[in-house]
């Protein structure tokens, strides 16, 4: 793996399975909230009125993205 030690260098890692997940890489730095965790998109509001996530708030990424937000449509088709 190459390793991120030049000045200005910026990446964007993104994961999706039973979460989604990621990471911020910007001036060579890891990016993280103020609680010190990093790569915690998946718990980004995006939806106000969508589902309740396990982390309590409702409308997270994850319940879209994740693979059972993108079952959860399909169930009720089936």
């Amino acid at each position: 793996m190459k390793r991120c030690r030049q000045s200005g260098k910026k990446y964007v890692m993104i994961t999706r399975g039973t979460g989604v997940g990621g990471g911020i890489i910007a001036n060579s730095e890891l990016l993280t909230m103020e609680s010190g965790m990093a790569g915690e998109i998946g718990h980004m509001i995006v939806d106000i009125h969508g589902y309740r996530c396990s982390c309590v708030r409702i409308g997270c990424l994850e319940m879209i993205a994740s693979t059972a937000g993108i079952a959860r449509p399909a169930k009720g088709c089936i």
